[in-house]
């Protein structure tokens, strides 16, 4: 049994990682703004692990939101190829349809030698 796509749910996944990667954003901007005043005035031996620890949290974070962006994509394009997939199918699916429709009305327009009429029906 194929697995069918749930495009809703994808749609909400997209949009949650979305919202999640700008949250996390504004979250390290804000850190930014916070660092920058705490280390105006500060002196002392701890002062380069503070830069160093800030410097590689700010960077991670950013690569967390770029991820999760990336992620969003990803979920959208999947979506996408689902829909391009059903599409296709739905489309082959007709093609069969309407080849069997014609295959019928030849066969019925142009009966084999020695076919039987059925009562009720055209010959064959």
């Amino acid at each position: 049994m194929p697995i069918r796509f749930d495009d809703a749910a994808a749609t909400e996944l997209a949009a949650q990682l979305e919202i999640t990667a700008r949250s996390l954003l504004e979250v390290v901007d804000r850190f930014e703004r916070e660092v920058v005043a705490a280390t105006e005035e500060w002196r002392g031996r701890f002062r380069h692990t503070f830069d160093v620890e800030s410097a590689r949290h700010d960077l991670e974070a950013r690569a967390l939101a770029n991820d999760l962006h990336l992620m969003a994509v990803a979920v959208r394009a999947k979506m996408f190829e689902a829909q391009a997939a059903r599409q296709a199918e739905a489309l082959v699916l007709e093609q069969l349809r309407q080849a069997a429709l014609d295959q019928a009305r030849r066969d019925a327009a142009f009966p084999p030698p020695g076919a039987v009429p059925v009562a009720g029906r055209a010959p064959r």
